[in-house]
């Protein structure tokens, strides 16, 4: 039966995914009535197996393990159409991200890898330097992949152009970020 046509109820066991979604992010999926416009406005509505609705329903319903096995976590562009389209103001976006750590921490296997690794590359990046440097993002994507050659032109293209630096350029207080990035990995 589709997420969507299950008529289960919120129960004490599905409130501990409920609990925990809402501390780490900060959004209340309690309040999401099932209206559809998240799925309506979803750039990736054609790609991903459950739709952003469905997912909201599978948390509400304690359904852990498909909502954390979903590939919507790994397709999800974050574009926010479908936070802008809630008329209950639930940031579905941020929850998406907050998934998506939830599944690396409980080292569920990722359905899409390469964007897993991408994820897990750009984040290192930004809590190291406190920005993006590209260049060093890219080489450690590429050994994380294995994958050394695959867009080696369109690198030396960006290179060539100006559009990626050699040398990482390190914001001030790098510490602080990496202080917000501990703060975000130890808040339940």
């Amino acid at each position: 039966m589709a997420p969507d046509e299950t008529r289960g109820e919120i129960t004490p066991g599905s409130q501990r995914l409920l609990s925990l979604i809402r501390n780490r992010s900060g959004v209340d999926l309690g309040q999401c009535f099932q209206c559809r416009k998240c799925s309506a406005g979803c750039t990736m509505a054609l790609e991903v197996e459950t739709l952003p609705h469905a997912l909201v329903r599978l948390v509400q319903l304690g359904q852990e393990d498909e909502v954390l096995g979903s590939n919507l976590l790994w397709l999800c562009v974050s574009c926010q159409s479908c936070s802008s389209r809630c008329p209950n103001s639930i940031d579905l976006a941020r929850v998406v991200d907050t998934l998506r750590q939830l599944s690396l921490e409980a080292g569920v296997q990722p359905s899409e890898p390469e964007i897993a690794a991408f994820h897990e590359v750009v984040l290192e990046t930004i809590c190291r330097h406190g920005r993006m440097y590209e260049l060093g993002m890219i080489a450690r994507l590429k050994m994380k992949t294995g994958e050394y050659t695959k867009d080696a032109g369109v690198g030396m293209s960006l290179f060539r152009h100006g559009k990626l630096r050699l040398l990482a350029s390190n914001v001030r207080d790098r510490e602080q970020i990496a202080a917000l990035f501990d703060r975000g990995r130890t808040r339940e």
